[in-house]
Formats: C-alpha cells, sequence, structure tokens
C-alpha cells in the first residue's frame, strides 16, 4: 500500500511505460524488414512488371501443348526474366546482408570472452543494418528510377 502511494505520487512516464522493450534479436528483424517496408511500393511496381514480362514471354503456345507442358522451360524463363527485372537489387541485398554479418562475426571472434566487448559487436551490428538499409534505399532509387 506504501509502494502504491508512493509510486502514485512519484510517477513519471517514460517511454519503457509506453512501449515494448526489444531484445537485439527483435531490432535485427526489424531492419531486416525495414528495407522491404520503405521499397513496399517500388518492389509492387517491380513485380506486376515481372508478372507482365512472364505472361508475355514464358507461356508462349511453343510450351504449352495439350498433351505436354514444358515446366522446366517455363520455370528457366521465369527465373531469368526475374533476374533481367530485379536480379541487381537482390543481389546488392545479399552481398550487403552478407557483408554486414561478417563484419559482426568477425568482431564477435575478437571478443573471446569480454561480455562488454560483445555487446559493443552487437550494437555495431545494429548500427550497420541501418546503414545498409539506407544505402539499399538510395541504390534502390539510382539503379531503378522507374518504379520510383
Amino acid at each position: 500500500m506504501i509502494d502504491a502511494e508512493k509510486k502514485a505520487e512519484v510517477w513519471f512516464e517514460t517511454m519503457y511505460d509506453r512501449q515494448k522493450g526489444e531484445s537485439p534479436n527483435d531490432k535485427s528483424q526489424k531492419y531486416h524488414e525495414d528495407v522491404f517496408i520503405r521499397l513496399s511500393e517500388p518492389l509492387k511496381k517491380m513485380q506486376s512488371e515481372y508478372l507482365a514480362h512472364v505472361v508475355q514471354n514464358c507461356y508462349q503456345d511453343r510450351h504449352m501443348a495439350a498433351d505436354f507442358t514444358n515446366v522446366a522451360q517455363i520455370n528457366q524463363c521465369k527465373e531469368q526474366t526475374h533476374e533481367k527485372v530485379a536480379g541487381q537489387f537482390f543481389k546488392d541485398l545479399a552481398i550487403h546482408r552478407e557483408s554486414t554479418k561478417l563484419v559482426y562475426y568477425e568482431c564477435l571472434n575478437k571478443t573471446g570472452n569480454d561480455i562488454h566487448a560483445t555487446l559493443a559487436c552487437v550494437n555495431k551490428y545494429l548500427i550497420n543494418m541501418q546503414a545498409d538499409n539506407d544505402k539499399l534505399v538510395t541504390k534502390f532509387a539510382d539503379n531503378y528510377p522507374q518504379y520510383m
């Protein structure tokens, strides 16, 4: 009872009262999704163009017969079309993510058993992910201005 009265008397609202705490894993997941959230509309336009190209080029009469559908040829055409339309973006995404992950693992190897250095590596990893997202959005805008 005394604690409740004291808490009501001296109560300051903080961000911890308003939002749920996030672990480094939660933040990492959020940053992985952030690039797709920020590029949602342009990626939808890219996907729409990809599907239009697939319908136009991959489902031709020579691949579609009543008794035999050449599924392998259709799938190969889809892969080539996807590579042509969106391949560079997904290559850049993989390169940035792998680079950040490699820097993180190297940092962890250098820390040994030092918990403070390990926490610094985790924080650096999260900061690098945010920077990667900014670079990817900028690079997407430069490489694909027709979707922006």
